[in-house]
């Protein structure tokens, strides 16, 4: 799993550091959560896409991390945090 090429986003292009939540069952019955801080990235003519960077597993030790991480990157970008994020 990852990426198989190195991806190239000029800077200009990030319009948005967001954390994806995503939750799983296993067949065991159990609930996983996920998170990863992904970069929206929008074209010349406006279209958008996601990004991830990394993720992580855990509800508390992974949300964390990837708020960390997106609020970091949202100072260094100088982007604001999207409305209802409080990371």
């Amino acid at each position: 799993m990852g990426r198989k090429a190195d991806v190239v986003i000029p800077i200009g292009a990030i319009t948005s550091v967001e954390v994806e939540r995503t939750e799983n069952w296993d067949s065991g019955g159990n609930l996983s959560h996920r998170f990863a801080p992904v970069l929206v990235v929008a074209d010349e003519a406006g279209s958008t896409r996601r990004e991830k960077i990394i993720e992580w597993r855990g509800e508390w030790w992974g949300q964390t991390h990837a708020e960390e991480l997106a609020a970091w990157l949202r100072e260094r970008l100088r982007i604001e945090p999207p409305r209802g994020d409080c990371g």
